[in-house]
């Protein structure tokens, strides 16, 4: 969902028309690999501690962790505007209230299974303000 550059291959159908139990399901997936993949946690630590001394690794930590993450999200919520599944509202300022939650738990969790409750809690309110037309 956001740890490579956007692409226009990238397959925004996979969030169109879907509930509230596959969403969390589609998040939850997508942030398994930051909570899990070992190697990816440690290098999220390393970058995270590194961008104090280091404007490289600072520019690293901040576009792999930041803002692909939004520019991901900026244009699957456009998308999801245009087509009418969000209400329209400014694309970039909902990805940052939609990743901002997600971000402090990536840093203040330790595992999937702490953050899971507080993410289902987001997405079901994140919906509640957003989605048009549909049943959460």
């Amino acid at each position: 969902m956001c740890l490579t550059k956007r692409t226009e291959e990238d397959d925004l159908s996979l969030y169109y028309g879907v509930g509230l139990d596959r969403l969390q399901e589609l998040i939850e997936l997508t942030f398994r690999y930051f909570f899990e993949d070992a190697w990816n946690v440690r290098f999220r630590r390393l970058l995270l501690i590194s961008q104090y001394r280091d404007e490289r690794c600072r520019a690293i930590y901040r576009q792999l962790y930041r803002d692909y993450c939004v520019e991901f999200q900026k244009h699957l919520f456009q998308h999801l505007m245009d087509s009418g599944e969000l209400r329209r509202e400014d694309p970039e300022a909902v990805a940052i209230e939609f990743y901002s939650p997600i971000y402090l738990l990536l840093h203040t969790c330790d595992s999937l299974e702490e953050a899971r409750p507080a993410i289902r809690v987001h997405v079901e309110q994140f919906l509640k303000n957003y989605r048009r037309g549909h049943m959460v």
